[in-house]
């Protein structure tokens, strides 16, 4: 039977909250916290021990169930989440320099039919992920195993992107705008959108501070950030226009925001944005200036990429942004110098079957990858895709 800790919600009643404050101040002066249900020891269901082959720039390594998302707790021991599956897993690695053969240990742990496990992050040694099936916040101990399932206030509420800042975790639906679950009290507050239809599902969720935690809505086209110490949201529609170069007209294109990414300055917001029903598949990655919302520019990827997933990597020479193109079954990458102004643009060879979404960047600069479409989970090391891939040539 799964672990569950419940957060029950209640009619406020005069005494009832006069009682629980008494209770609460009682518990805090003997030195006592809340504290979640008790967690269930887990044995992977299923554990490979085997070789990869590193040529010098990537490394592909086999897992079970589709990855979704994947997220680093070091380098070399990465997470990631298989919905479809109804599962986590962990990939862990041993390489020594100049040996092209890197062996690595990857576990899967089956969460029961229909968890639909969606989001993940790893904060002090804990693995968070979303239940999107279980309307359920899941926890599981990087060292012991252990692992918890936490019920949303109300199961209806589907969970799926998940970002954690400010001593919270913040949980995106498909239905009913966002959750914080405090880290120190255990407890959730729900935040329902303020003019904004709750109906519209939530993809990605990116903390920035306690007022910016930005969101993704693809069916809403359209971006938005929470101001958690007001309650509010802002949003802006995720617009192209597109010029067209024999008559110089434009047309607007609405996309599909998926992924979000900041820079390190926190200055600039990265989307990746998709219209699968525009010449068979139209897609652009965006940059958007955070402190004024202005200057929402795109930079279009091949047709018939699909882009789902953003990463910023600092170079000496500038900055890179990472989008997967699951569609393509393939990775783009978007050079910037020092000022700002794009140098050069290319993408990875597409691969059969190869469907790319989750990405991420270890502490080591390693890109990593969830392939979903070969059960795969790539590694990429630098210098990345100097060498090895074809140059795309930037309009």
């Amino acid at each position: 039977m799964r672990p569950i800790l419940r957060v029950q919600q209640h009619t406020p009643v005069r005494w009832l909250v006069r009682g629980c404050a008494a209770v609460l101040a009682a518990l805090l002066w003997l030195g006592l916290q809340p504290t979640p249900a008790q967690a269930t020891p887990t044995t992977p269901t299923q554990i490979t021990e085997t070789t990869a082959t590193f040529n010098g720039f990537n490394t592909e390594y086999d897992v079970s169930g589709p990855p979704r998302n994947v997220a680093l707790q070091a380098p070399g021991l990465a997470w990631y989440t298989a919905p479809t599956a109804d599962g986590i897993g962990v990939v862990s690695t041993t390489h020594t320099l100049g040996d092209p053969e890197v062996r690595y240990r990857a576990e899967f742990y089956a969460l029961g039919p229909g968890a639909t496990p969606y989001d993940l992050v790893i904060h002090d040694g804990i693995v968070w992920f979303t239940l999107r099936g279980f309307g359920q916040l899941g926890r599981m101990d990087t060292a012991t195993r252990d692992l918890t399932f936490i019920d949303l206030p109300n199961t209806s509420h589907r969970p799926t992107g998940i970002a954690v800042g400010g001593g919270s975790l913040w949980l995106g639906t498909t239905n009913a705008g966002l959750y914080r679950f405090n880290l120190t009290t255990n407890t959730f507050t729900h935040h329902p959108f303020t003019g904004i239809t709750n109906a519209a599902p939530v993809e990605d969720v990116l903390f920035q501070d306690i007022r910016t935690i930005w969101f993704s809505m693809p069916t809403n086209y359209a971006i938005g950030a929470f101001n958690s110490t007001r309650g509010t949201c802002n949003t802006t529609a995720t617009i192209a226009r597109v010029v067209d170069p024999n008559d110089g007209s434009t047309q607007a294109i609405l996309l599909e925001p998926n992924g979000l990414a900041l820079d390190p300055s926190g200055q600039q917001l990265w989307i990746a944005g998709n219209n699968p029903s525009i010449n068979g598949g139209f897609g652009a990655v965006g940059r958007l200036i955070t402190q004024t919302w202005t200057d929402l520019v795109w930079y279009f990827a091949p047709p018939g990429s699909g882009p789902y997933g953003v990463v910023i990597v600092n170079t000496p020479n500038g900055t890179e942004t990472w989008v997967t193109h699951t569609t393509a079954g393939n990775a783009g990458r978007f050079q910037f110098n020092t000022n700002g102004l794009l140098i050069n643009s290319e993408t990875t060879p597409r691969a059969a079957a190869a469907r790319f979404f989750g990405i991420t960047q270890a502490p080591n600069s390693h890109i990593w990858i969830a392939d979903s479409g070969r059960n795969i989970l790539i590694e990429l090391a630098p210098p990345y895709i100097y060498k090895l891939y074809a140059a795309l040539i930037a309009n």
